[in-house]
């Protein structure tokens, strides 16, 4: 595995959110971070294959099903041409907006450099540009939560079973955030793998009075620890994973990706967290419901009925299976409990 590395030079004062673009971020992370949100470049972005990614590098190459595999190299294994007419629009909004809000604290960087070994998170770029793009737009538009949650969200372990950080050494972390900090980063790893399994947030989608009634989750982290995200810390956790999502989001023809994962988990949550008044980050998707196909008549945003209503059900649920297969197989390699339960006030 490759180690971390984090070259990136502290802005001036005087700069504007324009001088993040090339060092700091490819143009797709660019734009949806200027724009508070994701876009389709349908007509605008010709992708092409990525002949020089191996995915060997990538955090998916532990996925063992065919299928499953194909998709993934078909999602991320392009390399994207822009139109000028993209860049000069992300570059306009960028000059009204201040520069780069987030440094890596030292004890951090110099932590994760020295205990720590990633794999390339996308064939866009290598993790640390991922963990940036997270942290980054979590100072910007999720003033609530910390940023250091999400530029350390996958230290605890990745999805695909991927371990930057031995499991013995996690407790390490806790002199170096707060105990806000240090609950959520535990948690992540493991919570993700819920979510894509259609847990917690399958069983609260039909409920009526979810605030009024739930309480919070109990379950296992990756190393085995017991959790429990109670009130707000819990819907704290969603909004986290709603900006990690973002970062999954296709750059274009999202109508072909309907069946995809993190494009289901992606409409679905934050649909969720807005119906229940929890959306604390800014995470706008006005300019998803311009595509043709993505939003229902006279609806303006993306809703998970609309989304199913454009699916072949059983399609759905064959892919669904074949993740939850591969999910429980990931989670039995490495005996970790994917029981939780959700706790009711």
């Amino acid at each position: 595995m490759e180690t971390l590395t984090h070259t990136k030079e502290t802005t001036s004062p005087d700069d504007s959110a324009l001088s993040m673009l090339g060092s700091s971020l490819d143009l797709r992370r660019f734009d949806t971070l200027v724009h508070a949100g994701p876009m389709d470049f349908r007509g605008y972005v010709h992708e092409i294959p990525n002949h020089e990614l191996d995915w060997n590098t990538t955090i998916f190459y532990t996925v063992t099903n065919p299928a499953i595999t194909a998709r993934l190299q078909e999602r991320f294994g392009k390399r994207p041409l822009w139109a000028d007419s993209v860049i000069e629009a992300a570059c306009e909004t960028a000059r009204t907006l201040p520069p780069q809000q987030y440094h890596v604290p030292s004890p951090i960087m110099d932590y994760m450099t020295r205990e720590c070994e990633f794999k390339n998170e996308h064939a866009d770029g290598g993790f640390i540009d991922h963990l940036d793009f997270c942290a980054e737009y979590t100072t910007r538009y999720f003033p609530q939560g910390s940023p250091h949650v999400l530029f350390l969200h996958s230290i605890c372990g990745v999805n695909t079973n991927l371990f930057p950080l031995e499991f013995d050494k996690i407790p390490d972390l806790k002199s170096l955030l707060t105990d806000h900090e240090y609950l959520h980063v535990q948690a992540f790893p493991a919570m993700l793998r819920l979510l894509f399994m259609d847990e917690v947030l399958g069983v609260l989608w039909d409920e009526d009075d979810v605030v009024d009634r739930v309480e919070g989750v109990e379950f296992s982290a990756f190393h085995g620890t017991k959790l429990t995200l109670v009130g707000e810390e819990f819907w704290m956790h969603l909004n986290y994973h709603l900006i990690h999502l973002l970062d999954f989001m296709p750059t274009q023809n999202f109508d072909r990706f309907l069946n995809d994962p993190f494009v289901r988990l992606f409409v679905r949550l934050h649909e969720f967290l807005r119906k229940q008044d929890k959306l604390y980050a800014t995470v706008r998707l006005d300019r998803l419901g311009q595509v043709e196909g993505m939003t229902a008549p006279n609806e303006t945003l993306p809703t998970w009925d609309h989304l199913l209503s454009r699916l072949d059900a059983d399609e759905v649920a064959k892919a669904h299976e074949q993740l939850r297969a591969q999910l429980r197989r990931y989670s039995k390699a490495i005996d970790h409990d994917l029981a939780y339960e959700i706790l009711w006030k």
